[in-house]
């Protein structure tokens, strides 16, 4: 009796697609991409890499707000990387990355959009006579 406890709880802890990320499509496909790397942060206006292996240069990166909103990003892929740009006025806050590669949809992390405080100054006045006033 001991026994067959025993092989009923090492047989459904040892399931093999615990850590393997499921397409949300709505397929069962597994995620093509592993050993998948990111910062936790980026700030506005940065170049953001994320690494891994199996990337394809046709894949496809988003953005999803916490309304479910896909923030569609422009991405230049390798076999081992996908590199972006945050644009500048992008919105503070927590996004999933979804990766689309090879008919299928991936979150494969997340990254919190830190916006940057931009101040203008002011360096030079010119005023209408032609005269210059350096502050």
């Amino acid at each position: 009796m001991l026994l067959m406890i025993c092989s009923v709880c090492a047989f459904s802890a040892c399931s093999d697609d615990d850590d393997k990320q499921k397409d949300i499509a709505g397929g069962d496909k597994e995620c093509p991409v592993t050993e998948i790397k990111m910062p936790d942060s980026a700030e506005t206006g940065e170049t953001v890499t994320i690494t891994g292996k199996g990337f394809v240069t046709t894949a496809k990166l988003t953005l999803q707000n916490e309304n479910k909103e896909n923030l569609e990003l422009d991405a230049t892929f390798t076999t081992t990387e996908g590199t972006f740009t945050i644009p500048v006025n992008f919105e503070a806050g927590k996004y999933k990355v979804v990766l689309t590669q090879a008919g299928g949809k991936w979150v494969i992390g997340s990254i919190e959009i830190i916006v940057l405080k931009r101040e203008l100054r002011v360096k030079q006045i010119v005023t209408n006579n032609g005269s210059s006033v350096v502050t």
